[in-house]
């Protein structure tokens, strides 16, 4: 097994602009994004990671609880192409990964995230300007930079 290299940015533009850098050397990726917490939790929902197909992840997730294991997870979305939703903690299936808070936290891992709305994401968050951000199973994501119209002059 090759040696894991994370680093714990959780900045999304520190984020968002690592994962831009392996979608452009080619490498397979995924972005795992916190939908639901319960309980105690290290990271809110909208809390984001991105893992790239040889095990490099940037941001976390839980400060190290389940960390290992989302990596694992993303890394068996990249290579299926599935979407993955995963709850850890309690009334989780992995019941070998409590978490030590009592609560539970829900995931999303989106492999291949779309490249056009993580540049726009990373452009917008570089010129340190507002960008919302929809993840959803079905549809990856998407940014309103991806809607918005062109300027009409007025």
């Amino acid at each position: 097994m090759a040696a894991l290299h994370s680093s714990s940015f959780e900045h999304p533009l520190d984020v968002l602009a690592q994962l831009q850098i392996w979608m452009e050397s080619s490498q397979k990726t995924a972005l795992v994004l916190i939908t639901n917490t319960e309980g105690g939790a290290v990271r809110a929902p909208g809390a984001i990671m991105a893992v790239s197909e040889d095990g490099k992840s940037t941001g976390y997730i839980s400060g190290g609880c389940i960390d290992a294991d989302v990596i694992i997870q993303a890394r068996n979305a990249i290579a299926s192409g599935k979407v993955s939703e995963l709850r850890y903690g309690r009334n989780s299936p992995f019941i070998d990964l409590p978490l030590p808070c009592g609560g539970a936290i829900e995931i999303l891992i989106l492999p291949e995230p779309s490249r056009v709305s993580v540049s726009k994401c990373v452009r917008k968050l570089a010129a340190r300007k507002p960008v919302n951000v929809q993840f959803s199973a079905s549809d990856g994501i998407r940014t309103d930079a991806d809607e918005m119209p062109a300027p009409t002059g007025d």
